[in-house]
């Protein structure tokens, strides 16, 4: 199992067993074989619908929050990422939120195969 990032799910830091990711302030990526490794795609959906539920739950606390998501096929991850700079360094309020709710919705479920963090803009070409 291998762990990256900010979000801050209790215990003491860097102890593996204690459930917190590892502090990098760029996010964070838990990577092991999941749980919905060759099931069925409606396996895929009610992890979808879990993804949605926790952007739904973070933007009702931070309103202005853009989260977007995508789904890896051929890693089977789920990419779920945000662009404000602010509470992604600034504000360890949305860290240990981000945190219990990474823990309740997915880990709690059994689901491991996620990645959240903040993403740059992509600034785009000059034409």
């Amino acid at each position: 199992m291998a762990f990256l990032g900010s979000a801050y799910l209790g215990g003491t830091e860097g102890s593996p067993d204690s459930g917190t990711v590892f502090n990098s302030g760029v996010g964070f990526f838990l990577s092991s074989k999941s749980k919905n490794r060759g099931k069925s795609p409606m396996t895929n959906q009610a992890t979808e619908d879990i993804v949605k539920q926790f952007i739904s739950q973070l933007t009702i606390q931070w309103d202005d929050l853009v989260v977007e998501y995508s789904y890896d096929t051929r890693e089977d991850v789920w990419d779920i990422w945000h662009f404000n700079y602010g509470l992604q360094y600034n504000d360890m309020n949305f860290q240990k939120s981000v945190g219990k709710l990474v823990r309740t919705l997915f880990f709690n479920q059994g689901i491991f195969n996620i990645s959240f963090g903040y993403k740059h803009t992509p600034v785009l070409p000059k034409q």
